[in-house]
């Protein structure tokens, strides 16, 4: 079975279970407008900033990656729009609870397509260096890293701690950190280890 179809049974069955168990009215945790503004929001800022060439899984795991950021800004324009508006002082708990529906939208579609991608890939990257005679830089980049990421990889090889590779490339260390985390995603990789294994396995 389909391991997103797998996902989304589990979070059906789950979420039933908690509105059975704390007697929540389901019909109410549906908008089908905010759930649309949740999911094309989600897919139009990971469509931005997904590389031109980019698998469907790749995206769909960006699509996860920004329904967080994406709900939780409907969120907010929801209930700036809702205390601008004359509202009975009764009904501003409720009104406040209902604006907080697109971040159960967001956390549902991050449990949902947030799901690690394996890369079946047919040749290691030190092999595609070696046979194609190209450089390492290159073929970094035809792996889906930027350039700054290609640099980063590459002092990463050379053993250097990420607050020298902050040096060296005049960056702050939170960000070195930022780009570790999306070169291991893109590489398939968990840590430093990984990515020199992966990278240093054919020779």
């Amino acid at each position: 079975m389909n391991v997103y179809i797998k996902r989304a049974i589990g979070l059906i069955v789950f979420t039933f279970l908690i509105c059975f168990a704390l007697k929540v009215n389901l019909a109410k945790l549906i908008s089908p407008m905010y759930l649309l503004f949740v999911i094309a929001g989600s897919v139009l800022f990971a469509y931005t900033s997904s590389k031109r060439k980019f698998e469907i899984k790749e995206f769909i795991y960006e699509v996860g990656d920004q329904a967080i950021f994406v709900s939780v800004l409907v969120s907010f324009l929801s209930l700036f729009m809702c205390f601008s508006s004359t509202i009975d002082s009764m009904n501003i708990r409720i009104q406040v609870i209902m604006c907080m529906r697109p971040i159960f939208y967001g956390f549902i579609m991050k449990l949902l397509f947030n799901i690690p991608i394996e890369k079946e890939q047919e040749q290691t990257i030190m092999e595609v260096v070696e046979v194609k005679n190209v450089s390492l830089h290159d073929v970094l980049l035809q792996n889906g890293l930027s350039k700054r990421e290609c640099e980063v990889a590459i002092l990463i090889l050379d053993n250097l701690s990420n607050q020298e590779i902050a040096d060296e490339l005049y960056l702050t260390e939170n960000t070195v950190k930022k780009h570790n985390a999306n070169i291991y995603r893109k590489l398939g990789v968990a840590n430093r280890e990984q990515l020199k294994a992966a990278i240093r396995k054919a020779k």
